[in-house]
């Protein structure tokens, strides 16, 4: 008898509540946006191919100082998949 490995199954994403500090355009690739959050000594990136509401939304957390959700695959990984309030 031959052993399989079972797949694994799918690691959760990650989902953070913060509140935008800053979001500068990437001149080094043109593709991402850099996010600052106020509780993040991390910088995060967002692709500029990505729903364009997404951005809407972090720029309203910026401007009122509210917080939004963002979306992550992985507590590693610095790309942003999805916003959301």
């Amino acid at each position: 008898m031959v052993a399989t490995k079972q797949p694994s199954s799918p690691m959760p994403e990650i989902e953070n509540r913060m509140t935008v500090l800053e979001i500068r355009p990437l001149a080094a690739n043109a593709s991402y946006y850099q996010i600052i959050f106020h509780t993040s000594a991390r910088i995060y990136q967002l692709s500029k191919e990505l729903n364009p509401t997404y951005l809407d939304l972090l720029k309203a957390s910026l401007v009122e100082g509210t917080s939004i959700l963002i979306t992550r695959k992985s507590e590693q990984s610095d790309t942003i998949i999805s916003v959301r309030k």
